[in-house]
């Protein structure tokens, strides 16, 4: 039986916890006011995207352009779920007669599985080990149960309630995909 190196997942759900505070005090401008579409709370995404930019440099082959593929795919991925939780809540849950609750909840969870599957989408297309479909399973999994802290976050009126854990765990799936990946090659060779 093969150990897996707990450096990558432990290191790495550090860093998105830190990204996840840092989110939610330095969110950054916005262009576009909600329930518009828009570019939303832009530094919150780029905190984000810089632990997934390390990760890939640091376990995914020290790749310039792929750690600056990941980052610009996770920010777009951040851009997208934000997109998404504001029309889901305030366009068309609602106009189907889901309350409040219930709609952020649920919006909560589409965009938290659809940020983390573009994540992984775009770190899978930096590092060629990690484009298993079934690798991808996990991130969505867990991106969508972060995501349903939404409606927590909002009734607190504290975005630390959702973007820590979602970034912490997001940032955990990283580092156990790259972690098997550095075990694989290494048992390759």
């Amino acid at each position: 039986m093969r150990t897996i190196d707990r450096g990558p997942p432990l290191t790495l759900a550090a860093c998105g916890a830190v990204s996840g505070l840092l989110g939610s005090v330095f969110m950054g401008p916005s262009i576009g006011e909600a329930p518009g579409l828009g570019i939303f709370m832009i530094l919150t995404g780029v905190w984000f995207a810089l632990v997934v930019a390390y990760g890939v440099w640091d376990w995914g082959g020290r790749e310039p352009r792929a750690a600056a593929l990941a980052a610009v795919v996770s920010w777009i991925g951040w851009q997208l779920a934000v997109n998404l939780a504001v029309q889901l809540d305030q366009h068309w849950l609602q106009t189907i007669g889901i309350s409040e609750g219930a709609a952020l909840a649920w919006s909560g969870v589409a965009a938290g599985a659809l940020g983390a599957s573009v994540t992984w989408a775009g770190v899978a297309v930096a590092v060629p080990a990690l484009r298993e479909p079934s690798e991808a399973i996990p991130f969505v999994a867990v991106g969508a149960i972060c995501g349903a802290l939404l409606a927590a976050s909002n009734n607190l009126d504290y975005p630390a309630v959702l973007f820590v854990p979602w970034q912490a765990a997001i940032g955990y799936m990283l580092g156990v995909a790259l972690a098997n990946r550095t075990a694989h090659a290494a048992a390759d060779a």
